[in-house]
């Protein structure tokens, strides 16, 4: 057993203990000024053992500073790795246990409490959100966070799917500027619900971790989400491209053959190039108020489409500053003129980012519509 503890202080009481196997709660006595001496839990460590959730005690004001009671309680195996639901209700066992099992050794002490099992479960969810690769949180989708391996190497994942043995067509949702968040997973659930296997990468991965408190952008944030959109080159996206199109290749829930994509904001670019770079597995791209298509360089996507074989669809805002009307039209004669299969919306009175729903500029009817498209097209291409 291995144990590892931070020592109270008079204020207060923080007991941290590291354990496998067997879990030990130590509950540390406090002083006069009636401390909380708390221990936050959750799931893992090397060998999937349970913690507990919280065990709060408040100590009567004659208690000696340095008195301490150990209870010790066993946890169930974790050999098979028990479903989500079965590690939640032991360790809210566990954490019952232990309290019955404090009061039973200082009968006295009647003031021993325990934190509402809800407030333990969330603290014990938040704990682990780093740390478990598997996370199930909807009835009807298994979620994973993984690391998929590319020529650059590792690109930090989330990949979602319906439950059940599949096989589901897969749809890579490439994320927008302001990059990895939670709303972004919550659209990838979106499309899984549709019955696809859904993975959004994290595009910014060269650069570390990059996230953004966007309720608080300001304009200092949105210079380095400038420069960090920027950064990123078609060839960057390729390269990313190919190594999840290896990864679900080698997954069994994901069916063999074509799939699709999806970008919002800087990625409607990237969802039309790599249709050109693999013409052979991407049969239909979705780019929704998708900016640079057009550009004054010499590899602008609107230069640069002859050769895409799949179905696209492109939603903009009439009044996207970064998509205006110029720009619609110039990209809309450019897609003629490839002979494409495409539809496009222009939606009046929409502006940017029209299908984030924690955004000030969503628009129902617009997104609504976008995304009955879009699944329209999904299922027609990749049924």
């Amino acid at each position: 057993m291995a144990r590892c503890w931070r020592r109270k202080t008079r204020d207060s009481c923080h007991v941290d203990d590291c354990f496998y196997g067997r879990t030990n709660i130590r509950v540390a006595r406090g002083c006069g000024r009636l401390p909380v001496c708390h221990r936050q839990a959750g799931l893992g460590g090397a060998n999937d053992g349970l913690l507990f959730a919280l065990v709060r005690v408040r100590a009567k004001a004659n208690v000696p500073h340095r008195a301490r009671q150990i209870c010790t309680v066993k946890t169930p195996s974790t050999a098979g790795r028990p479903t989500e639901e079965a590690q939640y209700e032991s360790l809210v066992q566990c954490h019952l246990r232990a309290v019955k099992s404090l009061r039973a050794r200082r009968p006295r002490d009647n003031c021993v409490t325990y934190l509402a099992t809800r407030c333990a479960l969330g603290m014990a969810r938040r704990a682990n959100a780093t740390q478990r690769k598997n996370l199930a949180v909807e009835d009807n989708v298994q979620e994973q966070f993984v690391d998929i391996t590319s020529a650059h190497g590792a690109i930090p994942s989330f990949m979602v799917h319906p439950q059940g043995a599949g096989p589901w067509p897969a749809i890579i949702l490439y994320m927008d500027a302001p990059g990895i968040r939670e709303e972004l997973r919550n659209m990838a659930r979106k499309i899984s619900n549709q019955g696809y296997v859904c993975v959004l990468p994290d595009l910014y991965h060269r650069y570390g971790q990059l996230r953004f408190d966007l309720p608080r952008r300001n304009d200092a944030m949105g210079n380095v989400i400038k420069a960090a959109y920027l950064s990123l080159t078609d060839a960057d996206i390729n390269q990313d491209t190919a190594g999840i199109i290896g990864f679900l290749d080698a997954q069994d829930v994901v069916k063999p053959g074509p799939i699709g994509t999806i970008g919002y904001c800087m990625s409607g670019r990237f969802v039309t190039t790599t249709a050109l770079a693999f013409p052979a597995r991407i049969v239909a791209a979705a780019s929704l108020y998708g900016t640079r298509l057009v550009v004054d360089e010499a590899n602008s996507p609107h230069e640069c489409l002859a050769g895409i074989q799949a179905e696209l669809y492109y939603g903009f805002g009439a009044d996207d500053p970064y998509t205006p009307p110029d720009y619609i039209k110039t990209f809309t004669t450019a897609l003629d003129a490839a002979q494409l299969k495409y539809e496009m919306d222009v939606f009046a009175g929409v502006d940017h980012g029209y299908c984030f729903v924690e955004r000030a500029a969503y628009n129902q009817h617009a997104s609504e519509q976008s995304w009955e498209k879009v699944f329209a097209m999904f299922k027609r291409t990749l049924a």
